[in-house]
């Protein structure tokens, strides 16, 4: 019997817009540190914002299992189709900011502009002034968050589409492991809590620090049981059909609660489970015709589908424009005013939009037909 008895529908715009939120929360989380301490930027919300990124982390084990895990359990899952398709997704922007920054680093060189302020860390360990072609090598493969660097380099950013493509490869266990409970969806997600919890623990014993503070070192261990409760809450959304009625007042309370636990600064480690509940209810409300009227939720769709490209410009980007403010009005680039780092938002989604159309959506399809016309290859030269 197939543990999806309760399917979503095909597409979840409610999540998509969520991605606009988590990519926006990561933006105000860099671009307020160009505020200085005291501003209204600084509050607890902000300084938070780097959840985010646990938020696209869940948010991308509930997707992949929504699309794939079907597949999977009838044994139509191709690993190598499913693994092209991500690297087509994530790899056309990854190389484009990947260039950006190269550039942008060089140009500082230069004119003897600091790195630190003008550029982006350029794959120079800061003791020996080695290991440029290691971490350029390690950030073109995407492994430069497993363990392999000591530190950021390059588009800083990039950290987490590492992390994403080792939590791909592990999908097949994840999604494994999901099916292996068979009908009992909350012994599963009772299972991905756990496992969350001792990968907790495993990092503030071994690092000293919670999965959280987790970036360039040792990425992996923070994605892959955020990832499973992604997963492990899906599993629960299709063998559960909560009702409409309940949903109403369930999904704000739960959304409402997560937003003052970021504002009140509660503990990092109760984020996740809460970010997986909130998609859950979201993907439940949408299958139950909730959703805001279309003039709202279509504008947010949009941002949702360009957050992909906001996410890997904006620190770039963001650098550029906030030292070219800074030397055109004699402003200290660490201390400009709020007005000044709210009117960047502009020119990034402006940039983000672009280049969602002119980069990541022709790269992911030109990526996708190279390999239909591989896979047909080997039956074009049989057929000969």
């Amino acid at each position: 019997m197939t543990i999806i008895a309760h399917p979503f529908p095909a597409e979840l715009r409610l999540l998509t817009a969520l991605r606009a939120f988590a990519a926006m929360l990561v933006v105000m989380f860099h671009f307020a540190a160009r505020t200085a301490p005291n501003s209204a930027l600084h509050t607890t919300l902000i300084d938070n914002g780097q959840l985010g990124v646990d938020i696209f982390f869940v948010l991308s084990g509930f997707i992949l299992a929504h699309v794939y895990l079907g597949r999977f359990e009838t044994q139509r899952f191709q690993p190598v189709d499913f693994l092209w398709n991500r690297f087509a997704r994530l790899y056309p922007m990854h190389v484009l900011m990947l260039l950006a920054a190269l550039s942008n680093g060089v140009l500082a060189m230069r004119h003897g502009l600091p790195l630190e302020v003008y550029g982006p860390p350029m794959g120079l360990d800061p003791v020996t002034g080695t290991g440029f072609g290691w971490n350029l090598l390690t950030n073109l493969a995407l492994i430069h968050a497993w363990g392999t660097t000591n530190g950021y380099y390059f588009n800083s950013v990039s950290w987490s589409i590492s992390a994403e493509t080792f939590a791909y490869l592990a999908f097949p266990l994840i999604a494994a492991a999901c099916l292996a409970f068979g009908q009992r969806p909350l012994a599963r997600l009772a299972a991905a809590l756990a496992f969350f919890a001792a990968c907790e623990g495993l990092s503030r014993l071994t690092l000293g620090v919670g999965l959280n503070d987790l970036s360039w070192r040792f990425g992996i261990l923070r994605i892959i049981p955020e990832f499973a409760l992604g997963v492990a809450f899906y599993g629960l959304g299709t063998a559960w059909k909560l009702p409409k009625r309940g949903l109403t007042w369930l999904t704000p309370l739960v959304a409402t609660a997560g937003l003052a636990m970021l504002i009140a600064g509660a503990p990092l480690a109760l984020m996740p489970p809460v970010f997986g509940l909130l998609i859950l209810l979201l993907a439940s409300s949408e299958r139950q015709g909730l959703t805001p009227p279309e003039w709202l939720l279509r504008p947010l769709v949009y941002l949702g589908e360009i957050s992909y490209s906001t996410y890997m410009i904006h620190l770039l980007l963001g650098k550029v424009y906030f030292n070219a403010i800074a030397r055109l009005f004699g402003y200290d680039p660490h201390a400009l005013p709020v007005a000044q780092v709210l009117l960047a938002v502009i020119p990034m989604l402006v940039a983000s939009a672009i280049t969602h159309h002119c980069v990541e959506q022709p790269g992911r399809s030109l990526l996708k037909a190279a390999r239909s016309v591989f896979s047909r290859q080997p039956q074009a030269l049989t057929a000969h």
